[in-house]
Order: C-alpha cells, then sequence, then structure tokens
C-alpha cells in the first residue's frame, strides 16, 4: 500500500506535467508560420484589367457618360434652385393656380402628396437626395421636408400611379368620404396685419418647404432670411385642435 505522502506527490507531478503540455501547445502555436491561400493563375482572363478602384478614387474620378447619374453629381441638382426671393407677395391667380396644383396630388386638403414619379428603393435616404434641401431636376422643382426625418416614407406618402404592371392610374374605391377643403387665406387682424397660418403645423415645422425657393410659386414669401416665422404669423388653435380652455377641468 502506497503511502498518503508518496500518492499525493505523485498527483501534483501529474498536474505538473498536464500544465507543461499546455504551455508548450500553445507556444508552440503561436509560433507556427501563417498559413498562405494558393495564388491561383487566372490566366488571361486576369491580364489587362483594370484595378479595382478605391472609393477615394470614385468621388474624384471622372465617371464618363453616365457621370450625372453618379451619387456626388447630385449637388448641382441642388444648384440648379432659383432661391432668389419675389419682390413682393404673389398675386390672386398664382395663388389659386398653387392651391389647385397641390390638390391635385392630395386626396384631400391637409393629406400626405402622393409621389407623382417612380421610385426604385423604398429607403428613406434615397428620398432625401432630392427632399432633404430641395433640388431642381430637368426644370422640375422637388420641394424640400417640411418635417423631420422619418424613414418610413412609404407609409403616409404613396405613388399617385399603380406601381404594378398594367396598372391603371387613380385607382380608387367609391366611397363617401370628404375631406376638408382649403381655407384659402389666413385671417388677418387688421389690414396690412401678418396672415395667420390656414393650415395646421403638425408636419409642417419647416415652412420654407412651401414658401421658399422650391416653394409653388403662388406660395413663396418675399422673406425667407426670416426664420422665425411664428413670430409673426400666429398658428390657429382649430385646425391644430388644441383644447379650448373651457374644456379644461378648472375652466381656465
Amino acid at each position: 500500500m502506497a503511502e498518503p505522502g508518496t500518492s499525493r506527490r505523485g498527483w501534483q507531478l501529474a498536474a505538473a506535467c498536464v500544465v507543461a503540455v499546455a504551455f508548450v501547445g500553445f507556444f508552440t502555436g503561436l509560433k507556427q508560420p501563417p498559413v498562405v491561400a494558393p495564388v491561383r493563375d487566372t490566366g488571361e482572363l486576369g491580364r489587362g484589367a483594370d484595378p479595382t478602384p478605391s472609393y477615394r478614387d470614385l468621388r474624384s474620378r471622372d465617371r464618363g457618360v453616365l457621370g450625372d447619374l453618379h451619387p456626388s453629381q447630385v449637388q448641382r441638382f441642388l444648384d440648379a434652385v432659383d432661391r432668389t426671393p419675389p419682390k413682393g407677395p404673389p398675386d390672386e391667380q398664382s395663388f389659386t393656380e398653387a392651391i389647385a396644383a397641390r390638390e391635385k396630388t392630395r386626396a384631400y386638403w391637409g393629406a400626405p402628396p402622393s409621389i407623382p414619379h417612380q421610385v426604385n428603393d423604398t429607403r428613406a435616404p434615397d428620398c432625401l437626395t432630392c427632399h432633404e434641401k430641395g433640388a431642381n431636376i430637368a426644370g422640375k422643382l422637388a420641394p424640400r421636408m417640411s418635417h423631420p426625418r422619418y424613414d418610413s416614407c412609404f407609409q403616409c406618402h404613396t405613388l399617385s400611379q399603380d406601381p404594378r404592371a398594367g396598372g391603371k392610374p387613380g385607382i380608387a374605391r367609391e366611397n363617401t368620404f370628404e375631406g376638408w377643403k382649403s381655407p384659402g387665406h389666413g385671417a388677418r387682424a387688421w389690414d396690412g396685419a401678418p396672415p395667420t397660418m390656414p393650415h395646421p403645423t403638425r408636419m409642417r415645422e419647416t415652412c420654407i418647404s412651401c414658401h421658399g425657393p422650391t416653394g409653388k410659386v403662388g406660395l413663396r414669401t418675399s422673406h425667407p432670411e426670416r426664420q422665425n416665422c411664428v413670430q409673426c404669423h400666429a398658428s390657429s388653435a382649430t385646425l391644430d385642435q388644441r383644447t379650448s380652455s373651457s374644456d379644461t377641468p378648472t375652466g381656465r
């Protein structure tokens, strides 16, 4: 029968051997040379081919015939917007034409405008290419967004034409729904006073969207440099559907 001391030393020796082997294996693995993938000879297929350009080269390289379609060329559409403000308020005919044009792209007054063009993607960044700041593309103005960024544009803005092959434009079910009608001009406290806003303010926080350079002629303001519009143009409690003081528990 082995003595207890001898048995304990045997276990200690075995444990030391295991640790030593583990250390040797670990450091041996670190010293192994890296595995080099074999190089495949592509023969004539790869000879004479241009190297893949870096992203830095893509931003500065001439894109050739399709250069206008490159994202870096979008800036010229932004620069094409005429930002010269009108000298005075628009005439009544221009205002009426602007309101009529707005109604053509909306189901009812106050509804989100529909999309009057084809779309290739439904991601917000694609819409923001033109509508983040407003753009002039081949004479057609893309208005600036009137609200903060929301990534699901199609949740509110639908295509004005059926995107399916062979689909007909203007497909709609018959119903008895009647939306609001445009109230026209905003009310004035007195002759010459700034008009109040004749529309709700929610989702229209950026007034320059309709009343700035990318807006319709009949709606453009002569003083777009004044950014605090509500300082002079008050909003409508009725159109904003704000709670009346009489509806509160205290009546105040």
